[in-house]
């Protein structure tokens, strides 16, 4: 039986099959869980990234939604 890493790495090399040439599942530290991504490309940094702008969207989320209540 495949573990839950295999599973997802399985998932996400199938998107390659979508033409998705990177992917990655990561939590919202910026903890790698599984990747399928070219050497060229620094999984922890995508990961990194994705988790800063995950928070980024948050922080505007909230304020957006105050600036609405405010109108």
């Amino acid at each position: 039986m495949p573990t839950i890493k295999e599973s997802l790495e399985r998932i996400l090399r199938d998107l390659r099959e979508e033409n998705i040439e990177v992917s990655a599942i990561a939590t919202r530290d910026g903890l790698i869980m599984a990747s399928d991504t070219p050497k060229s490309v620094p999984r922890e940094t995508l990961a990194a990234m994705a988790a800063t702008m995950y928070k980024a969207a948050e922080v505007a989320t909230a304020e957006l939604k105050k600036a609405i209540r405010d109108v």
